[in-house]
């Protein structure tokens, strides 16, 4: 028999460069009333500083989507 490995997904989402969120939610109806979910709100400038950074890294390049 396999053991089964748990897996998370962590979503990141910083807004104006001074406020970052940290957390597992879908923004979804069913994910926010029936899933037990986790997020941390922070305002830390040097924690806020290195999400954007790390963000502003991955986004380098790439092309961003207009629906």
């Amino acid at each position: 028999m396999r053991a089964s490995r748990a897996q998370s997904t962590l979503a990141v989402l910083v807004v104006r460069r001074a406020t970052a969120f940290l957390g597992s939610e879908n923004f979804l109806v069913g994910s926010m009333q029936y899933n037990r979910e986790l997020g941390l709100i922070t305002t830390n400038r040097p924690i806020v500083a290195k999400l954007t950074l790390v963000l502003d890294k991955d986004a380098a390049g790439g092309e961003f989507w207009d629906a």
